[in-house]
């Protein structure tokens, strides 16, 4: 679970993933499974796939085994997100988590002012109130901040900061002036700052993306939300480009790409995206256009098949 709670689920040689869904849903007391996915999640290399509905558990652990130069983990995440997702409070609370997650891992751009804020939200939300020389600056100081800032800002072997020490000195004002804030508070202030970025209701992967405008491929972070397929320069915060659902007209992945159609029939463009996540990102695609296609026949409004998912 991305709130850091550990499931121990009894499985048999028949059980699949709708079975370990329904459950982690009932333990989580949401209302339903709208949206959430069964993850696994690669530790060493963070690629992500979600599984599908009827996929069989024993041979997912099962591949596992074979892979012996990498570290794998289940993780119940929000995959989609459509309107009214967000209107429940135990949404949100698993929500916090998860793009708390999402932003200590490096997935989201932030800058070290942003990082500092979070991580001292995070403080606040675990230990609450700033006390001098107490535990909490202990773990500041000894460098133990994996878990709480973007791993950007943070050296890969020995845990020490990698950025400018500054960062340290802004992550203790913020943790003060958050003083008082309950851990309810915490999560929606969190939330309410993010509110508004692309990044915050997306699935996110990084690419390189070619175009036949330009010459060379470049790196790229996609972000795929309910409004469309949207891409970031690496570290930055603003879309270069967005793409609605209504301008993508075919996509599909293969073996280290995937490209989508976008145009008409009469002048249709290709865009290309080298990565090893096309299939993960096609199925993405899938599921808002599905929810987007599903919203237009509960209207009775006419409908059009944007794309299809090889």
């Amino acid at each position: 679970m991305c709130n850091g709670d550990t499931l121990n689920i009894e499985i048999d040689s028949f059980s699949t993933t709708n079975e370990i869904l329904d459950y982690v849903v009932h333990y989580s007391r949401l209302q339903n499974r709208d949206g959430w996915y069964i993850v696994e999640i690669s530790t060493t290399t963070l690629k992500e796939r979600t599984l599908e509905r009827e996929e069989n558990i024993c041979d997912v652990l099962s591949e596992w085994e074979e892979k012996t130069t990498e570290i794998f983990q289940f993780m119940f995440m929000k995959r989609t997100f459509l309107p009214g997702h967000l209107e429940d409070d135990i949404v949100r609370f698993y929500l916090f988590f998860q793009m708390q997650w999402l932003m200590s891992s490096g997935k989201i751009p932030v800058t070290e002012d942003d990082a500092a804020m979070y991580a001292a939200l995070k403080f606040q939300t675990d230990f609450g109130d700033f006390q001098t020389n107490d535990r909490i600056e202990a773990i500041i100081y000894e460098k133990t901040l994996l878990p709480f800032l973007p791993k950007q800002y943070v050296h890969p072997i020995v845990h020490s900061m990698a950025a400018s020490p500054a960062i340290y000195d802004k992550m203790i004002s913020d943790y003060k002036s958050f003083t008082g804030y309950t851990p309810e508070k915490c999560r929606q202030v969190y939330l309410d700052k993010i509110k508004d970025w692309p990044f915050s209701k997306a699935a996110l992967f990084t690419a390189d993306y070619h175009t036949s405008k330009l010459k060379k491929s470049a790196p790229v972070t996609i972000a795929i939300n309910f409004d469309g397929i949207h891409l970031f320069d690496p570290g930055n915060k603003k879309p270069f480009l967005t793409w609605t659902y209504n301008n993508v007209s075919n996509w599909y992945a293969a073996s280290g790409t995937f490209t989508i159609v976008v145009g008409n029939l009469i002048s249709p463009s290709k865009e290309i995206f080298y990565t090893d996540q096309g299939h993960e990102i096609a199925f993405i695609v899938q599921q808002y256009v599905d929810g987007l296609l599903l919203q237009n026949q509960t209207a009775k409004t006419p409908t059009k098949k944007y794309g299809r998912f090889q």
